[in-house]
């Protein structure tokens, strides 16, 4: 697949209103745990053809909220037109207070596509009741992420927005708040998994081919929960190699494609190190962690994706490239082939 050299369109300017009332997180799960009541958060949303009506955060396994969990926000609502909706997609950013770039960005399909365009009755992120309707009818919409490391508050705003095929205006924006310690979550290093409430996580299984430029790549792996690739859970990458050229900022950006459906499912990035207005400092990590400040230099990567559902065949590639303060030639570029059963 063809490496883009940009990513999703830039996120709606909001006119803040109070935000709502806090919201538990509502979970999809009936008879939640009790962990969950401290995962709340706060909601605010711009109508546009859609009308937002509810809001949850349901995570995987009902887990507190913290870095590297599986997360997604699920929306209900009514659609002025559902006829008119061909195609698009949900989109998101998170910023974190203090920190003056976004840390994480991503985005879903609405339905599944191919060369002939898109199957309105094949929802992804996007599943309208009535797709033929020219009135108002209701719709749910799902967008999958994972929760990212808190650098500096723990405070989080997130920004999401659908866009249909004409792009713009938005469907709808959203704007939602939460928080979380700096030692919350999963965190995985590539010296010893992360070990959860009966869980693991280990290498999985996959097939990877890497071009170097100013990052050589010796080592790639994929961890997962007990090695298997399984839809809605958290995925954590770690490559290693060598570094040839001396950065001031960077950022490593990645896309999943299934076999079978035309256009990539998931994207994402993730910064290399914490930047401010002043610049960046290598020395504080955020994807890329340098063992020295002088080249040639050992280096790690770490970034996370939720695992997609299959929608045709179960067979994924994730791309991924980095990027420095130079934009191109990439740092490297890597693919990496893995299996997701499919549902019953």
């Amino acid at each position: 697949h063809h490496i883009p050299h940009t990513l999703a369109s830039d996120p709606p300017t909001f006119t803040m209103k109070t935000f709502a009332v806090a919201a538990l997180c509502l979970l999809v799960v009936v008879g939640a745990t009790a962990d969950n009541s401290a995962n709340q958060f706060k909601w605010h949303a711009d109508d546009g053809d859609f009308t937002i009506s509810t809001v949850s955060m349901p995570t995987k396994d009902d887990a507190p909220f913290g870095a590297g969990v599986s997360c997604s926000i699920a929306l209900t609502g009514t659609v002025k037109n559902a006829s008119a909706i061909l195609a698009g997609n949900l989109q998101y950013k998170i910023y974190e207070s203090y920190v003056q770039h976004f840390t994480q960005e991503g985005n879903t399909a609405y339905f599944s596509c191919d060369n002939k365009g898109c199957d309105r009755d094949s929802p992804v992120g996007l599943d309208l009741a009535l797709p033929m309707a020219t009135t108002p009818s209701d719709f749910t919409a799902n967008l999958p992420f994972v929760m990212p490391v808190a650098q500096k508050t723990g405070q989080f705003r997130m920004v999401v927005w659908g866009s249909n095929q004409n792009h713009f205006p938005y469907d709808f924006s959203l704007e939602l708040g939460f928080n979380y310690s700096k030692s919350a979550g999963l965190v995985i290093t590539s010296v010893q998994p992360t070990t959860g409430s009966n869980n693991t996580y280990k290498p999985a299984k996959i097939t990877w081919a890497a071009s170097g430029g100013n990052m050589s790549v010796a080592e790639f792996e994929v961890k997962t929960m007990n090695g298997a690739f399984v839809a809605g859970e958290s995925a954590h990458v770690n490559q290693t190699g060598v570094l040839d050229k001396a950065l001031t900022a960077g950022a490593v950006q990645w896309q999943i494609f299934e076999q079978g459906v035309r256009s990539f499912i998931e994207s994402g990035n993730s910064n290399y190190f914490r930047c401010t207005n002043k610049g960046c400092d290598i020395l504080s990590p955020v994807a890329l962690t340098l063992h020295k400040t002088t080249v040639p230099a050992d280096y790690q990567l770490n970034f996370a994706f939720n695992i997609p559902t299959p929608e045709a065949t179960g067979e994924f590639t994730l791309v991924a490239w980095g990027t420095d303060q130079d934009h191109f030639p990439y740092d490297f570029s890597i693919s990496a082939h893995f299996k997701v059963p499919m549902s019953a």
